[in-house]
């Protein structure tokens, strides 16, 4: 034995290891790692679940809120987390809370209306974390000595009475109400999400149209592909090839001069020639111009 007569050492002799139903933790976390949302997806949280509970990835790379499937089977649970459930305000009611499976010996008539899962060939339900605890804590648990007096038990069989069956109806309605918050909040972000990105996407085919303008831009306000007629006679070297009316298309610039000349193909050149020639923009005018 050290000095004073403690020991150096403690048997553990007698003692047997506790399995993983009495560490069932983090119910009380606001968000959950990557990694541990890859843990609940080999568990069989596929991508069609996780959508369904609207588990979300932040800037930060955590998945919100935090899930848990060992509650179906604890035999304790650690509500450890920042989100208490008997620390929640008023002001803190649209905060995702955390979400546990609900144990599997608990009548799950109180969540009538909550979406059920398949997962591994059984039935999991999903429900806030604290309202696990709202089944087992009543408000009046919490009252220290100094907050009222002792009043007796309305029941002595182990199940609520009257009066705690409401509060947890109430609580648990209070839950339903925050949720849809969350839910028309999710929804009311989503849209604005969606608007933001078909605004992006106007915008980008706009600049594309102003690129696909501006690439064919020729002098004297012309676009390339554009029907016109020569409103004179062309000559190439003092020859007419082109006669008054003639009709053509818009090429390009002039590759020589592209800053005094269009390039155009006209049709029915009179010297039989196919090439194209270059005019000045007083030359020609648009078809429709007449």
């Amino acid at each position: 034995p050290r000095a004073g007569g403690a020991p150096a050492s403690t048997s553990t002799a007698g003692f047997a290891p506790l399995d993983e139903a009495w560490g069932c933790s983090g119910l009380a976390s606001e968000a959950m790692s990557v990694q541990e949302a890859m843990a609940l997806k080999r568990q069989g949280l596929d991508e069609q679940v996780m959508a369904q509970l609207r588990i979300k990835q932040d800037v930060d790379g955590n998945m919100h809120p935090f899930v848990s499937t060992c509650t179906a089977k604890a035999k304790l649970l650690h509500f450890s987390g920042p989100a208490k459930p008997w620390m929640v305000e008023d002001g803190q009611a649209a905060r995702r809370h955390a979400l546990c499976s609900a144990p599997l010996n608990l009548r799950l008539d109180a969540w009538e209306g909550t979406p059920t899962f398949h997962i591994d060939g059984g039935l999991v339900i999903f429900v806030a974390c604290q309202d696990l605890w709202r089944r087992y804590i009543s408000e009046t648990s919490l009252i220290g000595e100094e907050d009222g007096e002792d009043e007796p038990s309305g029941s002595s069989d182990g199940q609520l009475d009257s009066k705690g069956v409401q509060q947890w109806a109430d609580h648990h309605q209070k839950f339903l109400n925050n949720l849809k918050k969350q839910v028309e909040g999710e929804q009311t972000r989503d849209v604005e999400v969606e608007k933001e990105l078909k605004l992006k996407k106007l915008l980008e085919r706009h600049l594309l149209r102003e690129r696909e303008l501006e690439r064919r831009r020729v002098i004297g306000g012309f676009l390339v592909g554009q029907k016109v007629k020569c409103n004179t006679d062309i000559s190439v070297r003092g020859e007419v090839v082109v006669k008054r009316g003639a009709l053509g298309t818009i090429q390009g610039p002039s590759a020589r001069h592209p800053q005094g000349r269009i390039n155009v193909v006209f049709k029915g050149r009179i010297d039989g020639k196919v090439r194209s020639v270059n005019v000045l923009p007083r030359e020609i005018v648009l078809e429709e111009s007449g």
